[in-house]
């Protein structure tokens, strides 16, 4: 809701981990977290252009969503 999505709209989320833990769960997880949150795409990478950033600190985990 922040970012002025609606629960309708298809996704693209990118994500930056530091801890290999992490990477791996997001990775191995991929198609669950893609289509519960409505995806089309998603995966590690940089920010979205203007699109916020997201972050947990104790995770190390940094996530970027935009309208697709």
């Amino acid at each position: 809701k922040n970012d002025g999505l609606d629960v309708t709209d298809r996704i693209v989320l990118r994500w930056s981990a530091r801890d290999a833990d992490v990477n791996a769960a997001l990775t191995e997880h991929a198609a669950l977290i893609s289509g519960e949150v409505l995806a089309v795409e998603y995966g590690p990478g940089e920010a979205v252009a203007g699109a916020p950033e997201h972050a947990d600190a104790e995770l190390g985990l940094r996530f970027w969503l935009s309208r697709a």
